[in-house]
């Protein structure tokens, strides 16, 4: 036997002596079969120191990744608030743009009411006077209509009421319409 075959059987040798030989042999098996794969304290020391160093370089790198990161932030922001400042002032000027069209807009709304209260009241007046001329002229035809029917012309007569019948009926159509227009948006004074 070679000395590195000698010492995995003298560890198994007095392993059986305090515990059984099944637990010696299931503590041999979980050995690693290379016994110079075991790492030793001064082993573990170097790969702690190159860890340590290696950990060292990448907090270097974070840190000047971190400084990057934070100046594209500050860039970010200021382009953002240039951006916020640009809004603004569009904005303010799309409020003063409003508040003129709105301005415009009533002074013509309240022309315009101006003017439908002249043209309702200049209907009325129209309507005033066709009612009166319609009020006399009806009342002319019926006094022609006695005077007729007094001196026995009867289908003269008829034939005048035919007509007076007529007039007013035009008369009824003509007021209906004017009253259809005030009703329908001129307003009264």
């Amino acid at each position: 036997m070679t000395t590195s075959d000698q010492k995995p059987a003298f560890l198994f040798s007095k392993l059986a002596e305090h515990t059984d030989e099944e637990t010696a042999a299931a503590l041999m098996e979980r050995l690693p079969p290379d016994w110079s794969q075991l790492a030793t304290k001064s082993d573990v020391a170097a790969l702690g120191a190159e860890l340590r160093g290696e950990m060292a370089e990448l907090r270097g790198g974070m840190a000047a990744l971190g400084a990057e990161l934070r100046g594209e932030m500050a860039e970010l922001r200021g382009g953002m608030a240039a951006l916020g400042a640009e809004l603004r002032g569009e904005m303010a000027e799309l409020r003063g743009g409003m508040a003129a069209l709105g301005a415009e807009l009533r002074g013509e709304m309240a022309e315009l009411r101006g003017g439908m209260a002249a043209l309702g009241a200049e209907l009325r007046g129209e309507m005033a006077a066709l009612s009166a001329d319609l009020g006399g002229g009806i009342t002319a035809l019926a006094g022609d209509m006695v005077a007729m029917e007094g001196r026995s012309e009867r289908r003269a007569a008829r034939d005048l009421r035919t007509v007076l019948f007529a007039f007013a009926g035009f008369a009824l159509a003509v007021m209906a319409m004017f009253v259809t227009l005030m009703v329908a948006g001129v307003p009264t004074a």
